[in-house]
């Protein structure tokens, strides 16, 4: 079944059970991948996932459909992660701990693989965090130019700036000369 955009916006504009259960049905393994690799946590990006569609259907505002429905779920799911984030800081200075990098998805089960993962998390937690956002809507999860600026509010060009600058340091993380292109990078930790 195709879907078309403009349904996602009407079904989100109604608001009721039977709409927002169609939603949910249709992006919220999306969702969760996004939510979990920027909060490293199953239980944390399972919450966050419940917390988008709860926003979206509690919205009193009229949907501005300018955007693809998916760009907008990204940005409310890319709020709700930096506000986590941010909690997590004020909790952790509170408590005067240090917090250990997040992982970037679910346990890894296999040898190398879990190293190649564990390493690939470790580079990207130590990236700033706007870089680290637009690799993972860029690289990860497949959004284009267009559709990353959208949903991290700011410009194409800070898009490529931001990638450019984040692949770069990935690049030194797994020595990877910089003359491959950033899909032999992809294929590197793939």
């Amino acid at each position: 079944m195709t879907v078309n955009a403009d349904d996602d916006w009407d079904l989100a504009s109604r608001a009721d059970s039977e709409a927002m259960d169609v939603l949910f049905r249709r992006h919220r393994d999306f969702v969760f991948r996004v939510l979990l690799s920027q909060t490293g946590s199953h239980a944390t990006a399972e919450d966050l996932t419940q917390e988008v569609f709860l926003r979206v259907a509690t919205r009193r505002k009229p949907f501005f459909k300018a955007a693809k429905f998916t760009t907008f779920l990204f940005r409310i799911a890319a709020n709700l992660a930096r506000d986590q984030r941010r909690r997590l800081r004020r909790e952790v200075m509170l408590e005067d701990h240090h917090q250990e990098a997040p992982s970037l998805t679910q346990e890894p089960t296999a040898g190398e693989d879990a190293t190649l993962l564990r390493t690939l998390a470790a580079a990207l937690a130590r990236l700033p965090e706007r870089q680290r956002d637009v690799i993972i809507y860029r690289e990860l999860e497949g959004l284009s130019n267009d559709e990353t600026a959208q949903a991290l509010g700011i410009s194409g060009g800070s898009v490529k700036t931001h990638r450019s600058r984040a692949l770069k340091q990935l690049r030194k993380h797994f020595f990877i000369p910089s003359t491959q292109s950033h899909t032999d990078l992809k294929e590197n930790v793939s």
